[in-house]
């Protein structure tokens, strides 16, 4: 019996910490200068907006990625990997129990840019080792789930009852993070 979370990043080119980014980009090994110089990429873009007609002064963000530029994708990538590390560490534990489709591999997880889809077995100790996962990783970078566009999905073999438990068990671990 297993489930699957499909998960949406809230704003996520928005939301990424400056610090996490810089942090996952040294992981990878790229040298201390292009570090730097990315994280000035990242950090020295200035906003102006027209209030009433009248330009306001320049003002910088503190966290996130602008959108539209070539390196912004592939930072997003970057830095959801970590969250894949996270799980990938749990799998290889033998905590999170994955998915295995007939003959294929195992399946834990699926990213597509801004989109999760996590997959575990649809117990309440799993879904709170999921919630600790996301919830580590979200405090790291700085994202937040879309509660809006959640969802779960059960295999058939679940019974009604117990999805509607699981089900409200979820709601209340993922409004702790």
């Amino acid at each position: 019996m297993f489930f699957a979370w499909k998960i949406d990043l809230a704003k996520a080119y928005d939301r990424l910490q400056w610090s996490f980014i810089k942090n996952v980009i040294m992981e990878v090994g790229i040298s201390s200068s292009l570090v730097e110089l990315i994280i000035w990429c990242v950090t020295s873009v200035q906003y102006q907006v027209i209030l009433n007609g009248e330009m306001s002064e320049q003002f910088t963000h503190r966290c996130g990625i602008r959108q539209g530029i070539p390196p912004s994708p592939y930072l997003l990538v970057l830095c959801t990997e970590k969250l894949s590390h996270l799980i990938t560490q749990k799998v290889h534990s033998g905590m999170w129990k994955c998915v295995k489709i007939s003959r294929g591999p195992i399946i834990s997880h699926i990213f597509f840019a801004d989109d999760l889809i996590l997959f575990g077995q649809a117990t309440i100790p799993q879904a709170d080792l999921i919630r600790g996962c996301l919830k580590e990783f979200c405090n790291l970078s700085g994202q937040q789930i879309s509660f809006s566009k959640f969802r779960v999905f059960c295999s058939t073999k679940i019974k009604e009852g117990v999805a509607r438990i699981l089900l409200r068990f979820l709601v209340h671990l993922l409004l702790e993070i």
